[in-house]
């Protein structure tokens, strides 16, 4: 009895994965097959409907992207773009896309210079992920792991010599890896960015519409988000300009 109830849950679980895989899957072919046809919008509905079921990826946030920009919706590019290459930051045709619809954008932001190591850092810790950061963390942990096995089990004299001095070279890249990954999770966790949707908006000196007018942004530009009170966000431009933005302005990355 018990065997059978097992194999029932089994299926159940089998079905239903099938179940909700499968548009998944149709939606995908059908958002490609409206692009290729060049039917834009059909295919950012075919998109939008499998990020409505939980489901995202690089590919469906470039492709995406690539939709929007097609129908000229600058902001929504710009915003999947974006969060394709926070899934996927090696990627060069994402890379590629993105510079391309940022030059389209209006605004011309020229970025506070920072000390060049902390530049450096920043680069190389956004290589990866986090999770691709934790995957090379357990590599090299199994490496180490395997170094202090040879070490024991091994009888053979150079070959113990040589776990040793592998296993010193794993804990130190070890040891960085482990400030890198922390790095990455502080910065992914701390730090929301956004980019405009809208034509243009004016940021505010306080999160009030009566307030005074700082500046006017225009759509695609991004921004860091730094604090949010009700439906109004505190934005830092790359430039070092801050105030506040009505949260119906923009999309978060």
């Amino acid at each position: 009895m018990m065997k059978k109830l097992g194999l029932l849950i089994l299926f159940t679980v089998f079905f239903n994965v099938t179940i909700i895989s499968q548009p998944i899957e149709q939606l995908m072919q059908e958002g490609n097959q409206f692009y290729i046809n060049e039917q834009w919008q059909d295919a950012v509905e075919s998109y939008n409907k499998i990020l409505g079921q939980g489901y995202e990826s690089a590919a469906l946030y470039h492709n995406l992207g690539n939709s929007y920009f097609k129908l000229g919706n600058l902001g929504e590019a710009i915003l999947n773009y974006e969060r394709a290459l926070k899934l996927e930051p090696r990627d060069e045709d994402i890379r590629f896309n993105l510079r391309l619809a940022n030059a389209r954008t209006i605004d011309n932001i020229k970025e506070v210079p920072q000390i060049f190591i902390i530049d450096w850092w920043n680069n190389f810790v956004s290589v990866f992920t986090v999770s691709g950061w934790a995957f090379i963390f357990l590599l090299v942990y199994l490496l180490m792991l395997a170094f202090i096995g040879i070490y024991f089990l091994s009888q053979n004299i150079n070959l113990q010599r040589f776990s040793i001095y592998g296993g010193i070279a794993s804990l130190i890249i070890l040891f960085i890896t482990l400030l890198i990954f922390i790095s990455a999770y502080d910065r992914e966790a701390s730090t929301d960015y956004g980019i405009i949707l809208v034509n243009s908006v004016n940021v505010k000196a306080s999160p009030t519409p009566e307030s005074s007018d700082s500046f006017i942004i225009h759509e695609g530009l991004k921004f860091e988000i730094q604090d949010q009170l009700d439906d109004w966000v505190r934005i830092k431009l790359a430039d070092g300009k801050v105030g506040w933005l009505p949260s119906n302005s923009f999309g978060r990355i």
